[in-house]
């Protein structure tokens, strides 16, 4: 039907709904939808907030420290003793001062000795010269792992940093350019530029 219906009153419309039905059911929409994108705001409000708080804990070192072992690095051993030193750039990535633990070896036979300085705390955004004494335990054991390190990785093996959390202690790995597999190598006497040639 077409027009007014028959017999209704003026405000009646060829649906049967009268005007003043569709004001209100337009301002009801209007009143939902105000609260939709209230609602909508909020849950992106949440979302952001959700997003910069994981960026943190990932990207600021909470959980993880994001510390790198820098451009430079150097060392020195005695195949003798079994020994060499091992000294790089220490550098916090993160949102949060590091306080150094202690260092561990990635490699089997190779065990950390003395660190210096003691007591490192790497204040954020900042770095630190660290050198390391290495104590081939057994050569063994290590000579064919820190190869295998270097044919995957031109840089070797990485040395494991422990940082004081406080909830406990937190690792994470940094590979100075003068890598840990190479000085490995030298304390055992073996040339680290043989490792790509042999298994």
């Amino acid at each position: 039907m077409t027009g007014k219906q028959a017999g209704a009153g003026s405000g009646a419309t060829a649906y049967g709904v009268s005007d003043e039905v569709w004001r209100e059911i337009a301002a009801e929409g209007g009143r939902a939808s105000a609260q939709e994108r209230r609602a909508l705001i909020r849950a992106a409000g949440l979302v952001a907030a959700f997003a910069v708080g994981t960026s943190m804990v990932l990207w600021g070192g909470i959980l993880t420290p994001r510390l790198d072992g820098g451009m430079s690095s150097g060392g020195s051993s005695d195949a003798n003793a079994r020994t060499s030193t091992l000294s790089f750039e220490l550098h916090n990535q993160g949102l949060l001062s590091e306080r150094v633990h202690h260092f561990e070896s990635s490699l089997p036979g190779l065990e950390v000795g003395r660190s210096s300085p003691d007591g490192l705390i790497v204040a954020r955004g900042s770095m630190q010269h660290v050198e390391l004494t290495l104590h081939a335990t057994d050569c063994a054991l290590l000579v064919p792992a820190a190869r295998r390190a270097i044919r995957q990785d031109s840089f070797g093996a990485g040395v494991v940093v422990v940082v004081d959390r406080p909830w406990g202690l937190a690792r994470t790995t940094v590979t100075p350019p003068s890598g840990l597999s190479a000085m490995a190598l030298f304390a055992c006497g073996v040339d680290p530029s043989e490792a790509e040639s042999t298994g």
